[in-house]
């Protein structure tokens, strides 16, 4: 496939049925959110995203 990850993610969903007119980033961010659990993501950039937002939220709490 060409393009970058949402660019796959969009033909991927399409291939679907879902956002045949175009992938709308923010509702589909929305929607897929509460079906993620992101302790178990296996994509390490994520991974070190996530433990970042975790330092982050525990230096200001």
């Amino acid at each position: 496939m060409q393009g970058g990850t949402w660019e796959t993610l969009e033909k991927v969903l399409q291939r679907g049925g879902y956002h045949k007119g175009g992938l709308e980033k923010l509702r589909a961010a929305r929607e897929i959110a509460p079906h993620m659990n992101p302790s178990v993501n296996r994509s390490r950039s994520f991974q070190v995203f996530y433990k970042s937002l975790l330092e982050i939220t525990e230096i200001h709490h």
